[in-house]
């Protein structure tokens, strides 16, 4: 069979230097151009790691790759973020395959997109494996190959689809050499293991590549013989995957047992020295005791100096308070916790205020400008490059307006920024921060809306055998059957992600790796307050939010408030034991309620002055996500409202005037 690499396919795609293809799109190329200097043209760039444009250089080649410095190493954080990214979509991949498997069902192109989807956040991992391990370069780049050939496609064949899912999972096992020094007398058992890989994965390619062009007809004629090459590529990349993990253990434990025989030779040498040193250890028993004398000394000093620390604090605050004044002398932009978009809103010459259009245009171009700088500088493009795709798109302004404006207004204060920055998590950049609420927010929703119905589905089927026995009128019936209600109300029916395919693959799977890590965070902080805080009041919610807007933590409040309530249901034993935990969630489900009742009339009534269409307001903002709970909860108690007094004020008119 033909080798993969010499596919003339493959060839077109691919660029000179054997780099992954890019994959064909109508949008305009999101990384920015180079300007010309005079009398001069751009050198050549090495490939960034997303979003590479297509650039060609001029001149000698090795001169002018002479000039370029090397790409800096793999951010370890930001891998380590890519592999919980690419696993919690593997483990999906692996539910549908097994859930398809057991039903005898035909694989949905659905699930095809989801499988590449799923490679695709793989790839930065594996790139990175490749950078800092050369020895698995090849096998990245034919494997980019194969997955560059799969992505271009509308409509994938199910069994090519699996077949190179489990060649994703079987190169998978090489996401943890980013971790490992390979030993130099290992290198060439992984250098043998990695030559099988290659080789079945440019059969593999050259067989997509046949079988594609063919037409249909020919197709099903050899469907037959196209199955049984198909089950002997699983079965090697089977093979592979165990071979692979083999390797990765073996070396794990060698790499181990020598890094223990190592320290205990040290530790021995220590020891040796130790026990050569008896006179020395008595003068530093000698010495330790002096030391506490002068640490007493010392505190009493500290005492002593305790007024005087009490006087500079009275001055520091002072100080404070006369550095604020100065700073809102200067401008409004020096509140800004940001020093970006300071500069931003400094530049611009705004004031207190400014349309949120007109802010986030400034910003994207801003970001825009200084991703250009370092690409012209380095020659290598910034980490936050993939962002530009987003931001350049004001169709996804609406996210971060709502998500910074929180009074609907339109407008963007240096109080809601400064608000908006502070809820930004640790480690995270501000365009990553903005990309996240364009786009990444809702989708987030989507997928804890659906998560929310399953752990509910888990709940009533956990807790049907205590409903039956305690009958319709127990508080324990009752609290059941109304949080489904509020369930349905306050978190909507479940939908599809409809941004998926506006998005390339890169970008993609760039904001997927945001997605899990906002609500990995999300989830961990929530657990600890949900934990510890009883939800008695509205102020009890905002304490564990972090922030009075319940819009934007609805949906992971009410996914580990369920969690929350199920495993106190699992962990007490005794139907009476189990009845006594309903008031204390009974509270904590009314009061969110009450909470999202109030914020809903409180827009509703800034969108009326606004003389909004309210409809339209509620599905638009924040990605609808009141907008469930306005049209079955709100929306009937408000009408049910006007009409009660509309009779009460029929009744108090004269019977001759009714």
């Amino acid at each position: 069979m033909k080798g993969f690499k010499k596919s003339s396919l493959v060839r077109t795609l691919s660029s000179k230097d054997s780099s992954p293809a890019e994959t064909p799109t109508s949008e305009a190329p999101t990384s920015p151009p180079i300007p010309e200097e005079s009398g001069g043209t751009p050198e050549t760039l090495t490939s960034p790691p997303l979003l590479s444009p297509s650039l060609s250089s001029s001149g000698d080649e090795k001169k002018s790759k002479s000039k370029i410095p090397p790409p800096p190493p793999p951010d370890p954080v930001r891998t380590e973020e890519y592999v919980m990214a690419a696993e919690e979509r593997m483990a999906e991949i692996d539910r549908l395959l097994s859930e398809i498997r057991t039903k005898k069902a035909k694989m949905t192109n659905e699930v095809a997109r989801k499988i590449f989807q799923a490679v695709g956040s793989c790839m930065p991992v594996l790139e990175a494996v490749a950078s800092l391990h050369p020895i698995s370069d090849n096998v990245f780049k034919v494997f980019s190959g194969v997955y560059a050939l799969e992505k271009m496609r509308q409509d994938h064949d199910e069994d090519i689809a699996e077949v190179f899912y489990s060649a994703t999972i079987a190169i998978w096992s090489l996401h943890n050499l980013s971790k490992l020094v390979i030993e130099e007398d290992m290198k060439p058992k992984f250098d043998s293991i990695l030559q099988k890989v290659e080789k079945t994965l440019s059969d593999f390619g050259q067989h997509v590549v046949d079988y594609y062009s063919q037409n249909k007809a020919v197709r099903l004629i050899k469907i037959h013989g196209a199955s049984g090459a198909v089950a002997a590529f699983k079965g090697e990349f089977d093979n592979s995957k165990v071979e692979l993990q083999w390797f990765i253990d073996t070396h794990t434990a060698v790499a181990t047992q020598r890094g223990i025989n190592n320290t205990n030779s040290k530790l021995d040498k220590y020891l040796t020295k130790m026990e050569n040193q008896s006179e020395t250890m008595k003068t530093l028993s000698d010495n330790v005791r002096k030391g506490r004398d002068q640490f007493d000394k010392m505190q009493q000093g500290l005492n002593s100096q305790f007024s005087t620390v009490l006087d500079a604090i009275n001055k520091g605050n002072l100080e404070t308070r006369e550095a604020i004044i100065k700073r809102l002398e200067e401008g409004p932009h020096e509140l800004i916790n940001d020093m970006d978009l300071k500069s931003v809103w400094k530049e611009m010459r705004w004031r207190n205020t400014i349309k949120c259009r007109h802010f986030l245009d400034a910003v994207q171009d801003f970001y825009f400008q200084q991703f250009a700088k370092q690409l012209k500088a380095t020659s290598n493009f910034h980490k936050d490059q993939w962002t530009n795709f987003i931001l350049s798109k004001s169709i996804w302004y609406a996210g971060v307006g709502d998500a910074i404006d929180g009074d609907s207004s339109g407008f963007i204060s240096v109080t809601e920024l400064n608000d908006f920055l502070a809820l930004r998590p640790q480690g995270w950049t501000v365009p990553e921060w903005l990309t996240f609420w364009a786009v990444g927010w809702s989708q987030c929703n989507v997928t804890y809306r659906t998560r929310i119905h399953d752990k509910w589905q888990e709940i009533t089927d956990k807790t049907s055998g205590l409903v039956a026995a305690f009958g319709a009128d127990h508080e324990f019936t009752r609290f059941i059957n109304e949080t489904e209600v509020f369930i349905k109300s306050a978190v909507g029916v479940p939908e599809k992600d409809f941004e998926d395919d506006l998005l390339p693959a890169e970008v993609e799977a760039e904001l997927f790796r945001l997605n899990t890590k906002y609500r990995r965070w999300q989830e961990e902080e929530l657990t600890v307050k949900v934990q510890e805080n009883v939800m008695q009041e509205q102020e009890d919610i905002v304490r564990i939010m972090g922030q009075p807007r319940i819009e934007l933590s609805l949906m992971p409040l009410v996914y580990v408030w369920l969690t929350y309530f199920a495993d106190k249901v699992e962990k007490t034993a005794g139907e009476d034991n189990v009845a006594l935990l309903v008031p204390e969630f009974i509270v904590a489900r009314k009061t969110m309620e009450a909470m999202l009742h109030r914020r809903t009339g409180e827009l509703v009534q800034i969108w009326s002055q606004q003389k909004e269409h309210l409809p339209t307001q509620v599905a638009g903002f924040c990605g609808g996500v009141l907008e469930s709970y306005y049209d079955t909860t709100y929306e009937k108690l408000r009408a049910h409202k006007k009409a009660s007094k509309l009779r009460a004020y029929r009744q108090d008119l004269p019977a001759e005037t009714a």
